[in-house]
């Protein structure tokens, strides 16, 4: 320890240690140089001969000034590593002195027995294009190749089997012949078209749609039955389903009040919008049946008070319907279900050209999609190779209906 506040570097031979020396003190870290290996392997840098990265190291430990981190087949494992030289070998080649091998010309530099990139030898570099052609399924494949040179106007076809000079084809796809391959991909969430309201921001509704005089509600249609209601309404509520009743795919919901007077007559799907609406105020009793479209048949039937005058509430279960919004002449207007936008940002952060060749996303509630180039935009449905440009980026937008009275993960 120098003993004073300027850091004295150890002398040659020496190593710069840190650990917790004082043994009356666990939480006092200090340095020492020692003689020996440090403890814990934590030095200030690696000397030469040695791997920045050895094993016993609580993280990578850089070279020493002067030295090089050269990345080459140092053991006979045929393993790739590191180590700290005072100059990387020029020539590589898989030899007992610190060297690596490279990938000849005209071979695919990923394709080999490490699973790895092996960098192109010198006078190469790679090139990704469409080398290779899949006769029984008819497809090409897009991959590198360590060229002299890679082409720069776009092939029609990928090269023939048969011995060619790549180099004379040409590649649409031009990537730096060094460098990684990185993307950034984020997902925002905005509330209708307003790309300042996340969607997380947005704030809950009033849950009661019993403070105002109701002439308008919406629900969720689900195949559910009488036992699977919960709801506030206690006797006003009464739900009867028909035995051996098969809904099939849609259903006609219908609600009318004690003088016929119709409320809703809709046909849905499992999960679709169904809606009870009145110039003034709904009744304070309803019936509602749903029917099976194909035989007419009544599967459920149920009585509740739509009106406000008995308690309801947002996320009610009354048999198949699932109450997501209230709304009055007042104006007072309380909904789960809001009109959103998911967006997906894909950047190209490193300094290759990135081949796109399938987009795709899921959500928790496990429903998939795919998105696609057409023209400028970026649609649904198929898939296209997309060429991204190092530092540039895409995005897509795709309309979404997000409720705001559940808290969930969107995808």
């Amino acid at each position: 320890d120098a003993g004073n506040a300027t850091e004295l570097e150890c002398c040659d031979g020496l190593n710069k240690c840190l650990n917790n020396w004082d043994t009356n003190d666990a939480d006092n870290y200090f340095y020492l140089c020692l003689e020996e290996d440090c403890p814990d392997g934590n030095v200030s840098c690696s000397v030469n001969g040695t791997d920045p990265f050895r094993e016993g190291a609580n993280a990578k430990i850089e070279c020493c000034d002067g030295l090089s981190e050269c990345k080459g087949l140092w053991n006979s494992d045929e393993d790739y590593s590191f180590l700290c030289l005072t100059e990387c070998p020029d020539t590589l080649s898989p030899t007992a002195s610190p060297t690596a091998r490279c990938t000849n010309g005209g071979d695919d530099p990923f394709d080999n027995d490490l699973d790895k990139e092996i960098q192109c030898c010198e006078g190469y570099e790679s090139c990704l294009g469409p080398w290779s052609f899949n006769e029984n399924t008819n497809e090409t494949r897009f991959h590198y190749l360590c060229l002299e040179e890679c082409p720069s106007n776009p092939p029609t076809t990928p090269p023939s089997p048969s011995p060619t000079s790549l180099a004379a084809d040409a590649a649409t796809f031009v990537p730096s012949a060094e460098g990684d391959c990185l993307l950034d991909v984020t997902f925002d969430c905005h509330v209708g078209t307003n790309d300042t309201l996340l969607c997380e921001d947005f704030p809950r509704p009033e849950m009661s749609c019993s403070e105002c005089d109701n002439n308008e509600l919406t629900f969720t249609y689900n195949d559910h039955s009488c036992d699977d209601s919960d709801n506030h309404q206690g006797d006003a509520f009464k739900c009867v389903d028909k035995p051996v009743c098969a809904r099939g795919d849609e259903v006609r919901v219908s609600c009318v009040d004690d003088e016929d007077v119709v409320f809703c007559n809709c046909t849905v799907s499992e999960g679709e919008i169904v809606k009870l609406v009145s110039q003034t105020k709904l009744p304070n009793k309803a019936t509602c049946t749903v029917t099976n479209v194909d035989s007419g048949e009544s599967c459920q039937e149920f009585d509740f008070d739509p009106s406000g005058e008995t308690d309801i509430m947002l996320k009610d279960r009354f048999g198949s319907l699932t109450l997501e919004g209230c709304e009055d002449n007042s104006g007072n207007n309380n909904q789960c279900l809001v009109n959103a936008e998911f967006k997906y940002f894909v950047k190209n952060s490193g300094n290759k050209n990135v081949v796109i060749a399938e987009w795709t996303r899921t959500c928790s509630d496990g429903d998939f999609r795919e998105f696609v180039k057409d023209g400028d935009a970026l649609a649904f449905e198929g898939t296209d190779a997309i060429l991204l440009d190092p530092n540039n980026s895409i995005h897509a937008i795709e309309p979404a209906i997000i409720d705001v009275c559940r808290i969930t993960d969107l995808v």
